[in-house]
Parts: C-alpha cells; sequence; structure tokens
C-alpha cells in the first residue's frame, strides 16, 4: 500500500523535480587496500602485538616478489640509511630501548647490523 502512494506521488511531481532513479553500481565493492602508512606501522610493530587480520595482510607471497634484483639505491639515500641504523645501534639508543625486550635485544641487534652491511 505504501508503494503505491509513493508511486503516485512520484507521478504528480513535475520530471524536472524528481529524484533520478539509482541503478546498482556494476562494479562490485571490494574492500580498499591498507594506506601505506598503515602497512609501515604494521611493519614496525612487534609481530606479537598484530592481530590475525593485520599478520594476513603482511604474509607475502613468493610469487609476487619482483622478477629482478631492485636497483641500488643512490649514494645519498645509502648515506642516510647507514646514519639512521648507525644511531638505532649506538649505545643509548631510545628506539633501541623502547622496542626491544632485553631478551630479545641481541638478536635485534645481529639483525639491524646485517641490513646495515647491506648499505655499505
Amino acid at each position: 500500500m505504501g508503494g503505491d502512494r509513493a508511486t503516485r506521488l512520484q507521478r504528480q511531481l513535475p520530471a524536472r523535480s524528481r529524484l533520478p532513479v539509482q541503478e546498482p553500481s556494476p562494479r562490485p565493492v571490494t574492500a580498499r587496500p591498507p594506506s601505506p602508512r598503515t602497512v609501515a606501522g604494521w611493519i614496525l610493530r612487534r609481530p606479537e602485538t598484530l592481530t590475525e587480520p593485520e599478520q594476513l595482510e603482511l604474509n607475502t607471497n613468493p610469487e609476487d616478489a619482483p622478477e629482478r634484483a631492485l636497483p641500488q639505491m643512490p649514494e645519498p639515500v645509502r648515506a642516510m640509511a647507514r646514519q639512521a641504523l648507525r644511531r638505532v645501534l649506538c649505545d643509548g639508543s631510545k628506539l633501541a630501548r623502547r622496542w626491544v625486550d632485553s631478551s630479545t635485544a641481541a638478536e635485534w641487534r645481529q639483525e639491524v647490523q646485517l641490513i646495515l652491511r647491506a648499505f655499505v
């Protein structure tokens, strides 16, 4: 009954004041990918603090890797990376103290040193 009333009212309105009928979208609605800032946050957090959906988002497929090695970074970028990593590794680094448990500090330090060697 209510639908009939709406139809009659729609017919009584002048054509220019009628609202267009919205057709369903031809494209399926998909979830938006996470923003780069969000992904960076996941990478920088400790793995055990990630939720299960976040861990699934970060899982990588080896087939998604580039076919060739990435080109070497320009020297100014490499120099900045070395400087930042050395700051993190220095004694008294706030980042290291706040981010790394004392139980895993030695292992973490070795991994960061390996990354540093890649920039030398």
